[in-house]
Parts: structure tokens; sequence; C-alpha cells
């Protein structure tokens, strides 16, 4: 009996490799467990009592009890994660079944070779398998190939769930495919349920679609020439009337139709002013009016870069936690904006002043969970370090001058009193900013659950949020209307405008929380879609954009 070999594996520990070696020439799978066959093993007619024993827990206990093929490797997919998937199904295989395999297993394959549609790459999830599945005549062809199609499944559920290259996955890939149930759910359904289900991934996924269908817009380059602004003549005024008609920024008419009879489609007018302007708003460029060295470049992006960027964007969406929430609210470090949103509504939308390139804002997916109303607020100890050690070393009056208390064990003491040249001083002592309303929180803060000491706020320093590029914080987020973004929290609740707005001036700490915890994503969105369906490509502040695109293209 062809599954003898099994039985005494399983039965004998001690058995070596003279059992794995005599099940896979049983089996015809020498080839895949890298063993000399002893002999050639004869052709096994179709039998419906191998199949029923192929897909009982012995034999693959056996196979996964030898290092893994160079073909499952290539998955990403390691033995202890497949032997972690299998041991939750007490080692029934996945795809085949008492009568051969699994009704779903084309359709299976079939999504995965649609991985194309997430950005992601077909060959990643076993392309031969469709043209390559064994039939019951080759039961060690079979078993050899549900590891390939397993290893392929959950290679592909934690590239759509967590992300092909992310630093932190949500979740490994086989306590995902625990949430199966096998006898009542569409493999293939469940599977396709793992995307990301936020409009901007959705919007994404559209963009890409008609990229790939050539049936995206052509975008007309901007050819050389001078600075154009309003009152400019030039032959490449044309060219920017067509390229913002592509992206919807310029409605042409009979007058400016970029054509030869268009007397004047070369000058820069009142109306291409005002298309020039909205497009640089859109695309986080210093809104001038004017087409210089940056915004020519954004313009002339090629299809290629386009395409790099929508395929990274993408991916950022999927490093993302699932959205659980109603309301939740999206920061794009990228482009410096807020928007606040219920369901797919957008409620709010504000500037915001984000960490510079040397204290990045980090990508997070968190929760704001409470609103603190003239905060007060305790120094981290990296801030402690960069900016302030040095002067109170120089001067521990600056404490004083600066509006500071000076902790220790919880008590407060004089800064006079304080070794500052300690090097372990931050971690002795604490400074603190008591409550008010004009501290650098402003009135108040909307604080996370993150241990990275990062929470949005207001701000007293609010000229900052008239500058196109807004990257100068030291990590937090500050936000240009904390009133409103108070107000949308707190609906719901007894706290009105107008109580809002003494709680902010009061120079007391109030804490308040919303209903339910609202989502927040701290994200970084160099490429996304607006309102009307149009691709947005914004600044790369952190020039992350290339190492990622170079990972996905």
């Amino acid at each position: 009996m062809v599954f003898a070999s099994i039985r005494r594996l399983v039965g004998d520990p001690s058995a070596g490799a003279r059992h794995i070696s005599g099940l896979a020439t049983c089996l015809g799978l020498s080839c895949c467990l890298g063993l000399v066959p002893l002999q050639t093993a004869p052709a096994i007619p179709p039998q419906a009592g191998y199949i029923s024993e192929l897909a009982g827990p012995q034999a693959l206990r056996a196979v996964l009890s030898t290092a893994l093929t160079a073909d499952l490797r290539t998955f990403g997919v390691d033995r202890d994660d497949l032997e972690r998937f299998y041991a939750q199904r007490d080692f029934a295989p996945l795809f085949i079944t008492d009568s051969g395999w699994r009704p779903d297993t084309i359709s299976t394959l079939t999504l995965m070779q649609a991985a194309g549609a997430h950005g992601l790459k077909p060959a990643n999830y076993w392309d031969e398998g469709l043209a390559d599945l064994a039939g019951v005549e080759e039961p060690g062809r079979m078993l050899h190939q549900d590891l390939m199609l397993t290893a392929a499944t959950l290679r592909y559920a934690s590239d759509i769930y967590n992300g092909r290259f992310a630093k932190s996955p949500k979740q490994d890939p086989a306590s995902l495919l625990a949430g199966f149930d096998d006898g009542s759910e569409d493999l293939p359904a469940f599977l396709a349920a793992l995307a990301p289900n936020k409009p901007e991934y959705r919007g994404l996924q559209a963009v890409l679609a008609s990229m790939r269908q050539g049936s995206a817009l052509p975008l007309l380059g901007i050819g050389e020439g001078p600075l154009l602004s309003l009152g400019t003549r030039d032959p490449t005024v044309v060219q920017l009337r067509l390229h913002l008609a592509a992206t919807g920024d310029l409605q042409l008419d009979s007058t400016h139709d970029g054509g030869s009879t268009g007397v004047e489609a070369d000058r820069f007018d009142a109306a291409l002013d005002t298309a020039v302007r909205a497009y640089q708003a859109r695309h986080g460029l210093v809104v001038d009016g004017i087409i210089g060295r940056k915004s020519k470049a954004r313009m002339n992006a090629s299809p290629e870069d386009r395409l790099g960027l929508v395929l990274a964007n993408l991916e950022r969406l999927r490093w993302e936690e699932r959205l659980i929430s109603h309301k939740h609210v999206r920061v794009n470090i990228a482009n410096f904006q807020l928007v606040a949103r219920e369901g797919e509504e957008d409620r709010l939308s504000m500037p915001v002043v984000v960490g510079r390139n040397s204290r990045r804002t980090p990508v997070i997916s968190d929760q704001i969970v409470s609103l603190k109303f003239s905060p007060d607020w305790t120094v981290p100890r990296s801030i402690f370090e960069k900016d302030y050690l040095s002067s109170l070393r120089a001067d521990p009056g600056f404490a004083i001058v600066e509006g500071f208390e000076v902790y220790k064990d919880g008590a407060l003491i004089s800064p006079y009193r304080v070794q500052w040249h300690d090097p372990r001083i931050s971690r002795k002592v604490t400074l603190r900013k008591p409550p008010s309303s004009y501290g650098p929180l402003g009135g108040v803060r909307f604080s996370l659950t993150n241990d990275m000491a990062i929470f949005l706020h207001d701000t007293p320093s609010t000229n900052l949020f008239d500058l196109s590029q807004r990257a100068h914080s030291s990590g937090c987020v500050r936000v240009a209307e904390p009133e409103a973004l108070a107000a949308y929290l707190l609906e719901g609740t007894n706290w009105d405008d107008q109580r809002i707005s003494r709680a902010m001036l009061a120079g007391s700490i109030q804490i308040v929380k919303p209903v339910e915890p609202v989502q927040v994503f701290l994200s970084y969105m160099t490429a996304f879609v607006d309102a009307y369906g149009r691709l947005q490509l914004v600044s790369d502040p952190y020039d992350l954009d290339e190492a990622l695109i170079s990972r996905l293209m």
C-alpha cells in the first residue's frame, strides 16, 4: 500500500531517512524533496482511496518533516509558516479533498493571477499553476502542489493584507488564513476581502487599470522655454493649456483650443493663471501661478514615473490598519493636509505642519482617544536633549525664562539644583510646560495611543500654515483649525463650539473623550485620487518614493 510508509513514519519517531526516502519514492516526490530515489516508482492508477489518504494528516506531516524544496522557498514562506498553518487544520491539506482538488482551486489561482490589479506581480503567486495542476493519477504531484498552492495563498494573503514590503506586518500569514472557514466560505472571496477597504485604495486601483488599458488621458509634456506666468507669450503655453485640460484644471473653448487657429493659445491669460494655481495647490507646489522648474518637472513625469507612484502608494495603503470606524481622520504627511471623513464624505480639510526631515512624522495607524484642552507639555527626552540641554547647561535660568517646570522623582525643584552636565540628566529630570492656551501645544491636544509621543495639536505658530512646504515640527502634527477638528470629534457629546472655545482659553486642563475612538491614519501619500477621479502627484519631502518604487516595479 502506498501509504504504509506514512503510517510507519508517523507511528515510529525514530524512523529515519530510509522511511522519508521510501515515502518520497512511493509518492513520486523524490525530485521535490531533493532525495535520490532507490528505484523508479511504478505509475499509480487513479484510486479514490489514495486521494482520501492524501487528504488526511499523515502525508503532509511526513513531507513537512524535511527541508522545503527550492520551488516552495520562492514564495518567501518558510517551513514554520506552513507547519503553523497546517497545524491549525490538523495537517489536512487546503486544496486536496477526498474527491480531488477543492472546487474553487482554479478560481483561487485565477484571483491570484489578477494580482496586477493591486499593483503586485502575478509571478509571485505560482502563475504556472493554472496550466500544471496534477490529476488524481499523480497523488505525489498533487501533494506537492497542495504545498505550492498553500504557500502561494499564504504569500498572497499576506501581501494583500500587510503589504509586500511591510516593515511591521499586521498579522503573520498563517494566522491570517486561520480565519478562513473551510466548511462555509469561498476561498477566493475570503482572499479578496483582505484588500484595503478604503476609497483611496479603490481610486488608485481605478487609475492603475486605466493606465494599463491605455485609456488614461495622455498628458502632454511642457518643452524647454522661459518661465511661464501671467502675460507670457510662448509656444510652450499651448502645451501647458493642453496638459491642464487633460488634468481637468482648464476648460478649453473654441478660442483656446491649442490648435494653430487659436490666435490667443500661446498667451498666458487670466484663465490659465487660475488653472495653474489650482494645479499647484492640488499637487503641493508653491502656489504662485508660475511654471518654473519644479512645476514643469511634475507635469513632465513620464508614464512609467506615474505608474511607479501609483504602485508605491497602493503598497503604502496596504501597510495601514483596516478602516473600522465610521469617522476617521487622514493626515497626508507628503502634502501637509488633513481630511476628516464620515463614511466616504469629506467633512473637514485643513493644512497641517508635520515633522521636518531630521525629525520625521512616523507613518502609523492609530486612534484619537481624547482631547486635552489647555494642555500641559512634558518635553520628550529626544527634544530635551537636542533643543534645550545645551541652553540649560549654559544657564539653568533658561528654564525659568522659558516657563519650564523642572521635576525630579516627581517633585518640583529649582533648575539651579540640577547637575545639568550629568550625561544621564535627561533620564533623571523632567521638563514640563504648565497648562495654558498659549504653550507649544496651543489650546488643545488630540491624544493618540502610540508610545512615540506622537499626537495632533493646536499651535501658536500659525504663520507656518501659509507656507507651501510645511515640514517644520519635531514629529507631531500641528493642525490649522483645531476648533473645527475638536467639534467634529466631539459630535454627539454636550460640547458645542462655545464650550470648546472656552476650554481652549481656560488655562486649566480639561480632558474630554469622543463618543468612541476615531481612527487616524498618519499616511505618506505622494499619489492619490481626488474627488473628481483625477490622479494627484505631490511632493516627496522625505525622499521615500524611489527606494519603494524600485522594489515594486
